[in-house]
């Protein structure tokens, strides 16, 4: 691993310092000096969709079915403030650098700008569960930096299931997944990597749940035999 990456051993090390410093408060410590952390963000930049031609205008208008998301979840390992690398069985986070907000919050927060953005004919419910025709599930199995001789690429993969409220039935999943690999294995590099990899991923999200919609109109619609 190189020195952007710190074990998981390291990182429990690294606590224990922290929290002894802490309970030190206003006292002379004699533990050496460390360089500041870094602190990333990612989100929904809709201007990495235009290049390939998806629109990125709000919803309008009142007829969008609106969906109700309730909650997003992402492995344990990478839910928190770390950002997490994968290499073989090899789990660690890169050291000195941390995202700025948990990655489950970031990434919900994303989903919901990029339906506010991208969305045409469904819309995120505003007002509450009750009010929603479907509800959204969203089951991030992967969300890391992988590598592969020593080329980090950021994979996210997720299921998604849509459950018509009226009667709690399940009416579409699907598996997604989206892999952009890094420019180089830097940090300044691996960042806009989970940006670009968010974008298109919640791009997939907005498309399955326009179809599910799209596909449930028409069977309504379809005359009885």
């Amino acid at each position: 691993m190189n020195r952007y990456m710190v074990s998981r051993r390291q990182l429990l090390t690294l606590g224990a310092v922290l929290s002894a410093s802490t309970a030190l408060g206003g006292c002379i410590t004699l533990l050496p000096s460390s360089d500041p952390v870094q602190l990333y963000r990612f989100g929904f930049n809709a201007d990495l969709l235009k290049v390939g031609g998806v629109s990125a205008e709000p919803v309008t208008g009142g007829e969008a079915a609106e969906v109700y998301i309730s909650g997003i979840s992402l492995p344990k390992a990478a839910a928190g403030d770390g950002i997490l690398t994968t290499e073989n069985s090899l789990v660690s986070y890169i050291e000195g650098a941390r995202w700025a907000s948990p990655a489950d919050t970031l990434f919900e927060n994303a989903v919901s700008e990029g339906f506010d953005r991208v969305a045409s004919t469904v819309r995120l419910s505003d007002r509450g569960r009750g009010a929603a025709k479907y509800r959204l599930d969203v089951q991030v199995r992967r969300f890391e930096t992988a590598y592969a001789k020593r080329q980090p690429t950021v994979v996210i993969a997720l299921d998604v299931t849509m459950v018509r409220l009226s009667n709690r039935t399940a009416v579409a999943h699907k598996y997604l997944s989206r892999e952009v690999k890094a420019d180089s294995n830097r940090v300044g590099e691996i960042v806009p990597a989970y940006e670009e990899a968010t974008t298109l991923m919640i791009a997939d999200i907005v498309a399955f749940a326009e179809e599910t919609v799209k596909g449930q109109a028409l069977v309504v619609q379809s005359p009885t035999s």
